[in-house]
């Protein structure tokens, strides 16, 4: 068995748009950004591959984090990330080869809130926080493949909110 790391983020907080997909981040939501990737730098590995939703606003929020972060892995944009079910994020987590490490997933509410909360115990204090714009949920796992990550055995390892105001 191999450790495994997923990282769940929400895109950080965003300004109305021309439309729902091309919404950019707010002043508060770019600082916000920031402020969650020198975390990720300084609290976690870089992922060796990272899922992304087309919306601009997931762009931008992983754009800042790939402006700090050495190695910027191997991305791909997925447009089924854009407001995604727990079903859909699952199926692009699970196609993830196997060699890859950590996987960075950076997408949409209330989907991934619904992926933290089907894997972590639901009485997790961190959780209090609710799932505001531009959380971080890192979660760690002993798993051969990604294929099966709903079924292991799951640790919340870091649940982080930015306080960028």
């Amino acid at each position: 068995m191999t450790q495994k790391t997923l990282m769940l983020l929400r895109h950080a907080e965003a300004l109305d748009g021309p439309s729902d997909h091309e919404r950019p981040l707010s002043p508060r939501g770019r600082r916000q950004a920031e402020e969650i990737a020198r975390h990720c730098k300084e609290s976690h590995p870089t992922p060796s591959r990272v899922l992304c939703s087309t919306a601009l606003r997931a762009r931008q929020t992983w754009g800042a984090l790939a402006a700090v972060l050495d190695d910027s892995g191997d991305v791909h944009f997925e447009a089924s990330l854009y407001l995604a079910s727990p079903t859909q994020i699952a199926n692009g987590i699970g196609g993830v080869a196997d060699g890859a490490g950590s996987v960075l997933v950076v997408g949409h509410n209330p989907g991934l809130a619904q992926v933290v909360r089907s894997l972590v115990h639901p009485e997790d204090p961190r959780l209090a926080l609710g799932y505001p714009p531009g959380f971080l949920a890192v979660l760690a796992f002993e798993q051969e493949d990604w294929a099966g990550f709903e079924g292991a055995q799951v640790r919340l390892v870091d649940f982080h909110a930015p306080d960028a105001d």
